[in-house]
């Protein structure tokens, strides 16, 4: 994990992982993605829609800080 001043606002810290940090949140996290996904797919949510949806919804957020 490395943290930056934000150029916005001096009082906030970026947190970007490293490619190690990056991996070991993959490799932890694929069990639950696995069955977050096998849920979605057996309540006839298509993935892809879930996807769109969650991005836009974080696009927006981001817009409105």
């Amino acid at each position: 994990m490395q943290a930056t001043i934000d150029p916005a606002h001096a009082r906030r810290r970026l947190v970007t992982l490293t490619d190690a940090g990056r991996e070991a949140l993959h490799t932890a996290g694929k069990p639950l993605y696995d069955e977050f996904r096998a849920k979605l797919v057996a309540a006839a949510i298509p993935y892809d829609h879930y996807l769109d949806d969650s991005l836009r919804l974080a696009e927006l957020l981001l817009e409105s800080t």
